[in-house]
């Protein structure tokens, strides 16, 4: 009787470990998922500051073929938006 319990307390352990190893494969996958969407992110990221940059390198180029009086003006302007 005790061999018959002991043997069904394994099988139940080894059912409880069956079933963590395949909770633990779905919470890899997860992390998997969620690494590449990060990766995502950063790149969509650097994608804005990239546009971001050009951006600002053709308000410069605008501002140094403008008047002053306009390029303070403009600049008035998007502080106020702010």
């Amino acid at each position: 009787m005790a061999l018959c319990c002991a043997e069904f307390s394994f099988a139940e352990t080894n059912d409880v470990v069956s079933l963590l190893e395949s909770e633990l494969a779905e919470t890899n996958d997860a992390v998997l998922l969620l690494e590449a969407e990060l990766a995502e992110t950063n790149d969509a990221v650097l994608l804005l500051e990239s546009g971001l940059a050009e951006t600002n390198d053709a308000v410069s180029l605008l501002e140094s073929k403008c008047n002053p009086k306009f390029t303070a003006a403009f600049s008035k302007k998007l502080s106020s938006d702010d």
